[in-house]
Protein backbone atom coordinates (compact mmCIF):
# COMPACT_ATOMS: atom_id res chain seq x y z
CA UNK A 1 0.00 0.00 0.00
CA UNK A 2 1.11 3.22 -0.62
CA UNK A 3 1.99 5.56 2.04
CA UNK A 4 0.94 9.48 3.26
CA UNK A 5 3.55 12.47 2.91
CA UNK A 6 2.09 13.58 6.45
CA UNK A 7 0.51 16.69 5.54
CA UNK A 8 -1.94 18.08 7.95
CA UNK A 9 -4.98 18.46 7.14
CA UNK A 10 -8.50 19.36 8.55
CA UNK A 11 -10.19 15.93 8.54
CA UNK A 12 -6.81 14.85 10.56
CA UNK A 13 -8.47 15.75 13.64
CA UNK A 14 -11.39 13.01 12.55
CA UNK A 15 -9.42 10.33 11.87
CA UNK A 16 -9.48 8.58 15.11
CA UNK A 17 -13.42 9.51 16.15
CA UNK A 18 -14.76 8.84 12.51
CA UNK A 19 -16.10 4.88 12.12
CA UNK A 20 -17.85 5.43 15.78
CA UNK A 21 -19.22 8.92 15.36
CA UNK A 22 -20.71 7.52 11.67
CA UNK A 23 -19.58 4.43 10.08
CA UNK A 24 -20.83 2.46 12.60
CA UNK A 25 -24.08 4.44 14.23
CA UNK A 26 -27.23 3.35 12.53
CA UNK A 27 -27.44 5.97 10.23
CA UNK A 28 -24.42 5.36 8.78
CA UNK A 29 -25.21 1.98 8.30
CA UNK A 30 -28.41 2.82 6.58
CA UNK A 31 -27.10 5.63 4.29
CA UNK A 32 -24.04 3.64 3.21
CA UNK A 33 -26.57 0.99 2.64
CA UNK A 34 -28.06 2.83 -0.22
CA UNK A 35 -25.26 3.96 -1.45
CA UNK A 36 -23.52 0.27 -1.92
CA UNK A 37 -26.68 -1.52 -3.47
CA UNK A 38 -25.34 1.04 -6.49
CA UNK A 39 -21.73 0.48 -6.41
CA UNK A 40 -22.57 -3.22 -6.65
CA UNK A 41 -24.38 -2.96 -9.33
CA UNK A 42 -21.79 -0.82 -10.99
CA UNK A 43 -18.54 -2.48 -9.84
CA UNK A 44 -17.92 -6.18 -10.18
CA UNK A 45 -15.48 -8.79 -9.08
CA UNK A 46 -11.97 -8.25 -11.14
CA UNK A 47 -12.77 -4.88 -11.66
CA UNK A 48 -9.87 -2.23 -10.98
CA UNK A 49 -11.53 0.87 -9.58
CA UNK A 50 -10.48 4.54 -8.07
CA UNK A 51 -12.17 5.44 -5.19
CA UNK A 52 -11.72 9.63 -4.24
CA UNK A 53 -11.81 9.98 -0.52
CA UNK A 54 -11.66 6.93 0.74
CA UNK A 55 -11.94 8.11 4.86
CA UNK A 56 -11.43 5.00 6.90
CA UNK A 57 -11.02 2.33 3.85
CA UNK A 58 -15.03 1.57 4.58
CA UNK A 59 -16.46 1.32 1.40
CA UNK A 60 -12.46 0.14 -0.40
CA UNK A 61 -12.57 -2.71 2.19
CA UNK A 62 -16.44 -3.56 1.13
CA UNK A 63 -15.59 -3.68 -2.53
CA UNK A 64 -12.25 -5.70 -1.90
CA UNK A 65 -14.02 -8.24 -0.07
CA UNK A 66 -15.79 -8.67 -3.62
CA UNK A 67 -13.04 -9.20 -5.56
CA UNK A 68 -12.78 -5.47 -6.41
CA UNK A 69 -9.53 -4.13 -6.76
CA UNK A 70 -9.39 -0.27 -5.43
CA UNK A 71 -6.60 2.30 -5.57
CA UNK A 72 -8.37 4.54 -2.37
CA UNK A 73 -6.73 8.23 -2.34
CA UNK A 74 -7.67 10.94 0.31
CA UNK A 75 -5.92 14.22 1.70
CA UNK A 76 -6.18 13.19 5.22
CA UNK A 77 -2.90 11.10 6.53
CA UNK A 78 -4.42 10.06 9.77
CA UNK A 79 -7.44 8.87 7.75
CA UNK A 80 -4.97 6.78 5.80
CA UNK A 81 -3.32 5.46 8.44
CA UNK A 82 -6.69 4.38 10.27
CA UNK A 83 -7.62 2.87 6.88
CA UNK A 84 -4.20 1.26 6.11
CA UNK A 85 -4.66 -0.65 9.54
CA UNK A 86 -8.06 -1.84 8.95
CA UNK A 87 -7.20 -2.99 5.58
CA UNK A 88 -4.11 -4.80 7.06
CA UNK A 89 -6.79 -6.55 9.74
CA UNK A 90 -9.51 -7.20 7.01
CA UNK A 91 -7.29 -9.59 4.89
CA UNK A 92 -7.78 -7.20 1.96
CA UNK A 93 -3.95 -5.81 1.59
CA UNK A 94 -3.86 -7.36 -1.52
CA UNK A 95 -6.50 -5.86 -3.26
CA UNK A 96 -6.15 -2.06 -1.75
CA UNK A 97 -3.52 0.31 -3.05
CA UNK A 98 -3.83 3.90 -0.60
CA UNK A 99 -2.49 7.09 -1.68
CA UNK A 100 -2.26 10.88 -0.51
CA UNK A 101 -4.17 13.17 -2.46
CA UNK A 102 -5.69 16.08 -2.35
CA UNK A 103 -8.66 16.45 -4.71
CA UNK A 104 -8.45 20.03 -4.51
CA UNK A 105 -5.70 20.14 -6.53
CA UNK A 106 -7.79 18.77 -9.69
CA UNK A 107 -5.18 16.19 -10.05
CA UNK A 108 -4.69 12.89 -9.51
CA UNK A 109 -0.85 12.30 -8.73
CA UNK A 110 0.39 9.04 -7.50
CA UNK A 111 -3.07 7.68 -7.66
CA UNK A 112 -1.64 3.76 -9.06
CA UNK A 113 0.22 3.12 -12.15
CA UNK A 114 -0.57 6.51 -14.13
CA UNK A 115 -0.91 4.55 -17.10
CA UNK A 116 -3.01 2.63 -16.70
CA UNK A 117 -6.97 3.07 -16.92
CA UNK A 118 -9.49 2.47 -14.23
CA UNK A 119 -13.04 0.16 -14.45
CA UNK A 120 -15.02 2.84 -12.62
CA UNK A 121 -14.29 5.40 -9.43
CA UNK A 122 -16.78 6.81 -6.77
CA UNK A 123 -16.72 9.26 -4.53
CA UNK A 124 -18.69 8.80 -1.13
CA UNK A 125 -20.32 10.81 1.52
CA UNK A 126 -19.39 14.29 0.41
CA UNK A 127 -15.76 14.28 -0.94
CA UNK A 128 -16.41 16.61 -3.87
CA UNK A 129 -18.02 19.02 -1.07
CA UNK A 130 -14.62 19.53 -0.06
CA UNK A 131 -13.35 20.98 -3.77
CA UNK A 132 -14.08 24.04 -4.84
CA UNK A 133 -13.98 23.79 -8.76
CA UNK A 134 -14.82 20.12 -10.06
CA UNK A 135 -14.53 20.38 -13.97
CA UNK A 136 -10.70 20.61 -13.49
CA UNK A 137 -11.13 17.37 -10.79
CA UNK A 138 -13.42 15.75 -13.70
CA UNK A 139 -11.12 16.12 -16.48
CA UNK A 140 -8.62 14.54 -14.36
CA UNK A 141 -10.75 11.43 -13.49
CA UNK A 142 -11.98 11.04 -17.12
CA UNK A 143 -8.46 10.48 -18.46
CA UNK A 144 -7.80 7.94 -16.08
CA UNK A 145 -11.28 5.99 -17.09
CA UNK A 146 -11.88 3.52 -19.56
CA UNK A 147 -14.78 4.64 -22.16
CA UNK A 148 -17.88 3.70 -21.03
CA UNK A 149 -16.84 3.14 -17.27
CA UNK A 150 -19.16 4.22 -14.53
CA UNK A 151 -18.40 7.20 -11.94
CA UNK A 152 -20.48 7.54 -9.24
CA UNK A 153 -19.94 10.76 -6.91
CA UNK A 154 -22.35 11.20 -3.75
CA UNK A 155 -22.71 15.31 -2.70
CA UNK A 156 -24.14 17.01 -0.32
CA UNK A 157 -26.84 19.56 -1.90
CA UNK A 158 -27.92 23.08 -1.01
CA UNK A 159 -31.44 22.47 0.00
CA UNK A 160 -31.68 19.81 3.21
CA UNK A 161 -35.56 20.17 4.79
CA UNK A 162 -34.06 18.31 7.60
CA UNK A 163 -31.56 21.12 8.57
CA UNK A 164 -34.20 24.02 7.96
CA UNK A 165 -36.71 22.57 10.22
CA UNK A 166 -34.82 20.28 12.91
CA UNK A 167 -32.64 23.50 13.30
CA UNK A 168 -35.34 25.80 12.57
CA UNK A 169 -37.50 24.32 15.50
CA UNK A 170 -34.17 24.75 18.12
CA UNK A 171 -33.68 28.44 16.99
CA UNK A 172 -30.58 27.75 15.11
CA UNK A 173 -30.98 29.64 11.88
CA UNK A 174 -27.91 30.28 11.10
CA UNK A 175 -27.20 26.42 10.94
CA UNK A 176 -30.55 25.62 9.56
CA UNK A 177 -29.49 27.66 6.89
CA UNK A 178 -25.73 27.19 6.54
CA UNK A 179 -25.81 24.91 2.84
CA UNK A 180 -27.23 28.22 1.40
CA UNK A 181 -24.82 31.28 2.89
CA UNK A 182 -22.18 32.78 0.48
CA UNK A 183 -18.92 31.06 1.99
CA UNK A 184 -19.94 27.94 4.04
CA UNK A 185 -17.67 26.28 6.48
CA UNK A 186 -17.22 23.08 8.07
CA UNK A 187 -15.52 22.93 11.86
CA UNK A 188 -13.71 19.69 13.11
CA UNK A 189 -13.64 19.90 16.83
CA UNK A 190 -12.76 22.91 18.37
CA UNK A 191 -9.57 24.64 16.07
CA UNK A 192 -9.96 22.87 12.86
CA UNK A 193 -12.34 24.21 9.45
CA UNK A 194 -12.42 24.21 5.83
CA UNK A 195 -14.31 26.07 3.23
CA UNK A 196 -17.24 23.59 1.62
CA UNK A 197 -19.34 24.14 -1.23
CA UNK A 198 -22.55 22.79 -1.79
CA UNK A 199 -23.45 21.53 -4.96
CA UNK A 200 -26.92 21.03 -6.83
CA UNK A 201 -27.37 17.79 -9.26
CA UNK A 202 -27.49 20.77 -12.49
CA UNK A 203 -24.16 21.89 -10.59
CA UNK A 204 -22.67 18.46 -10.98
CA UNK A 205 -23.43 17.46 -14.18
CA UNK A 206 -22.69 20.50 -15.76
CA UNK A 207 -18.90 20.02 -14.04
CA UNK A 208 -18.75 16.48 -15.30
CA UNK A 209 -19.62 17.27 -19.24
CA UNK A 210 -17.95 17.26 -21.57
CA UNK A 211 -15.69 13.96 -20.12
CA UNK A 212 -18.95 12.06 -19.19
CA UNK A 213 -22.52 11.06 -20.05
CA UNK A 214 -24.92 11.65 -16.84
CA UNK A 215 -26.97 8.30 -16.30
CA UNK A 216 -29.53 9.22 -13.26
CA UNK A 217 -29.92 11.34 -10.10
CA UNK A 218 -31.52 10.03 -6.97
CA UNK A 219 -31.08 11.40 -3.20
CA UNK A 220 -29.33 10.04 -0.66
CA UNK A 221 -31.04 10.75 2.93
CA UNK A 222 -34.31 12.31 1.34
CA UNK A 223 -36.40 11.46 4.54
CA UNK A 224 -33.39 10.06 6.51
CA UNK A 225 -31.78 12.91 8.75
CA UNK A 226 -28.15 14.24 8.03
CA UNK A 227 -25.71 13.07 10.34
CA UNK A 228 -26.41 15.86 12.94
CA UNK A 229 -29.57 14.39 13.57
CA UNK A 230 -28.13 10.54 14.40
CA UNK A 231 -29.60 10.77 17.56
CA UNK A 232 -32.91 10.82 16.77
CA UNK A 233 -32.55 7.49 14.50
CA UNK A 234 -30.96 5.81 17.71
CA UNK A 235 -34.17 6.81 19.58
CA UNK A 236 -36.63 5.21 17.37
CA UNK A 237 -34.55 2.55 15.52
CA UNK A 238 -37.37 0.46 14.58
CA UNK A 239 -39.59 3.42 12.96
CA UNK A 240 -36.26 4.68 10.66
CA UNK A 241 -35.78 1.12 9.16
CA UNK A 242 -39.40 1.49 8.06
CA UNK A 243 -38.69 5.21 7.03
CA UNK A 244 -35.37 3.44 5.34
CA UNK A 245 -37.28 1.34 3.13
CA UNK A 246 -39.33 4.55 2.26
CA UNK A 247 -36.49 6.67 1.64
CA UNK A 248 -35.61 4.57 -1.56
CA UNK A 249 -39.11 5.41 -2.99
CA UNK A 250 -38.56 9.12 -2.11
CA UNK A 251 -35.23 9.31 -3.54
CA UNK A 252 -35.73 8.41 -7.21
CA UNK A 253 -38.99 11.42 -7.45
CA UNK A 254 -37.87 14.58 -9.01
CA UNK A 255 -37.68 16.33 -5.70
CA UNK A 256 -36.04 13.35 -3.82
CA UNK A 257 -33.00 14.33 -6.01
CA UNK A 258 -32.98 17.86 -5.37
CA UNK A 259 -33.93 17.91 -1.45
CA UNK A 260 -31.98 15.78 0.81
CA UNK A 261 -29.06 15.20 2.97
CA UNK A 262 -26.82 13.80 -0.40
CA UNK A 263 -27.36 12.83 -3.81
CA UNK A 264 -26.30 10.45 -5.40
CA UNK A 265 -25.43 11.13 -9.66
CA UNK A 266 -24.64 8.10 -11.85
CA UNK A 267 -22.14 9.10 -15.09
CA UNK A 268 -20.54 7.02 -17.95
CA UNK A 269 -17.24 8.10 -19.42
CA UNK A 270 -17.28 9.07 -22.50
Amino acid sequence: MGKGSGVTHPFDTLADRYDAEFTHRPLGRLLRERVRGRLAAAFTSGHHVLELGCGTGEDAIWLAERAVRVTAVDASAAMLRVAEGKVRRSGTADRITLCQVDLATGTLPSAGDPTELFDGAFSNFGVLNCVSELSPLASAVATRLRVGARLLVVVMGPYCPWEVIGFGVRGRFRDAFRRTVRRPSARFGDTASMPVWYYAPSAVRAAMAPWFRHVDTAGVGVLLPPTDFSGVVERWPRVFRSVAALDRSASATAAGAWFNDHHLSVFERC
